[in-house]
């Protein structure tokens, strides 16, 4: 069976958002808003949600097979439900960037079980009509661009190994590109004004907005071992921590993940640096989390969950503000803020 969300409610009038993060020692703030001028900020939006709840839809994706191979089909998987297997076979779509504007980044991700260890097929490709430019990645984290005035090949360790899911969330910006793995992050570039290659990130970027096809399974000179694929989501401009966040997944109607892992647990992450995904609610009720906690060993009040009541904003997403955050150690920044009757302090921004 698919799997389903867990909808909580929190007991705040209106809408509010939370967002748990891993606290450290640095205690700062924030920084304040620049004045209000005129710029337009890169919006992140989703262009495409392809689940398989249902029959693929020959008019809008064309399926295909390699010599030898079969065609894509929808099988049930025991952890995800309903899911694609691409097993010497590949699909085909219009590209959905070409009804956007892309600012400063193309984002995509999905869930991906692999039967091979190395896997140097591409899993997703950006192509022109006749395939003779195209941009692909593949499951060792190659970003490969072939386009009119350059080439770009990026390749990264196996990102991950066989006969498991793994989530991964992938960012290619004007500047560079981030790869995360089941909510951590497996690989990054990022380039300077002062790197040879600087202004062709861009031209990548804009490729992958216009190409005419994207294409699953398809892509490198090399045909994709048997894989399996779930959820892909393609965005325009630059994911979140939302985004990368690992989704609950599994298990039926009723499943749900009862502990989310927030950044290492070694508490190597830092201040401000993990966040999960945000939890939204509209109207008054109650919403409940359980918290398992990792630290250093140390004895560091500030090693502990935080839970950041935000205005339905994720982090670093244009107008995310803060209302509140709750701290588990009741420790607030000042003695105000941290009255001994109260378990949970609010030091409000």
């Amino acid at each position: 069976m698919k799997r389903k969300k867990r909808i909580h409610k929190l007991s705040l009038a209106g809408m509010v958002a939370v967002l748990l993060c891993l606290s450290s020692c640095a205690e700062q703030w924030g920084q304040i808003d620049p004045p209000a001028g005129n710029q337009v900020y890169p919006r992140l939006e989703q262009v495409l949600n392809l689940g398989f709840e249902e029959d693929i839809d020959p008019e809008a994706i064309m399926l295909a097979a390699y010599e030898g191979g079969n065609l894509p089909q929808i099988i049930n998987d025991d952890s995800l439900g309903n899911v694609l297997q691409l097993d010497g076979g590949y699909a085909q779509l219009p590209n959905p960037l070409l009804n956007v504007k892309v600012q400063n980044a193309v984002s995509f991700t999905f869930w991906v079980k692999q039967s091979a260890e190395d896997n140097e097929g591409a899993l997703l490709s950006f192509q022109n009509v006749e395939g003779s430019q195209k941009m692909f990645f593949t499951a060792n984290g190659q970003i490969n661009f072939n386009g009119v005035d350059f080439a770009q090949h990026q390749s990264e360790p196996s990102l991950f190994t066989s006969e498991e899911w793994y989530y991964v969330a992938v960012a290619v910006t004007y500047t560079g590109y981030s790869i995360h793995v089941n909510g951590e992050k497996a690989a990054e570039r990022i380039v300077t004004s002062s790197d040879a290659d600087y202004a062709s990130w861009e031209e990548l970027v804009q490729f992958m907005a216009t190409a005419p096809y994207l294409y699953i399974g398809n892509g490198s000179s090399q045909q994709p071992a048997e894989w399996w694929l779930e959820d892909l989501k393609l965005y325009r401009n630059t994911i979140t921590g939302k985004e990368k966040a690992t989704p609950v997944k599994g298990g039926g109607g009723n499943a749900f993940q009862e502990f989310i892992t927030v950044g290492a647990t070694d508490f190597t992450t830092g201040w401000w640096n993990a966040f999960s995904e945000v939890v939204t609610t509209t109207g008054n009720g109650i919403v409940h989390f359980k918290f398992k906690n990792f630290n250093s060993g140390g004895t560091n009040n500030w090693e502990n969950w935080l839970i950041v009541i935000t205005n339905g904003k994720a982090f670093e997403e244009e107008g995310y503000a803060e209302h509140a955050v709750l701290r588990s150690d009741a420790y607030g920044w000042g003695s105000a803020n941290n009255p001994p009757s109260v378990f949970i302090s609010l030091p409000f921004r």
